[in-house]
């Protein structure tokens, strides 16, 4: 019997996600080499006049150089285009829960600030303080007391 932990599950599936896309995509590429050289390639330009009238160009049956360079230019900048996409979605959401926690901390203050003026526990609250102002003079006067048996 096999022992499938998790690290082997990660791997097998990672290597059959890797191999299917890189088929996949080799296909991808072969499917439009082969429309490209059916069709030719066309190029939209814009008049200068009117911006929403387009013209077509069309290259007729291309090298595979110049289909591959295309092919490739046109993955840069879809690939460029996306991490753009993403890094702005992630910003945006970022930014969106980072003001969320400052509201919520803010509230929080508020709400601590109003319970600590309310009557029994303002007197617990000056009790403490007062006790702990005892107990730092304490550790204050150890302090210096120490220190002056070291300079003598």
């Amino acid at each position: 019997m096999y022992n499938l932990n998790l690290k082997n599950f990660l791997f097998i599936n990672g290597t059959t996600i890797v191999f299917s896309s890189l088929f996949y995509i080799l296909l991808y590429i072969q499917h439009d080499i082969k429309h490209i050289e059916d069709t030719g390639i066309c190029l939209n330009t814009f008049n200068n006049n009117n911006y929403f009238q387009t013209s077509s160009y069309c290259i007729n049956k291309s090298s595979v150089i110049e289909i591959c360079y295309i092919k490739t230019a046109n993955v840069v900048l879809e690939l460029v285009n996306n991490y753009f996409k993403t890094f702005r979605f992630c910003w945006h959401n970022t930014l969106i829960v980072l003001s969320k926690m400052i509201i919520a901390y803010i509230d929080l203050l508020k709400y601590m600030i109003k319970d600590f003026l309310l009557y029994p526990t303002c007197l617990i609250c000056c009790v403490t303080s007062v006790l702990l102002l005892y107990i730092v003079k304490l550790i204050l006067y150890d302090l210096f007391h120490y220190n002056n048996e070291i300079k003598q």
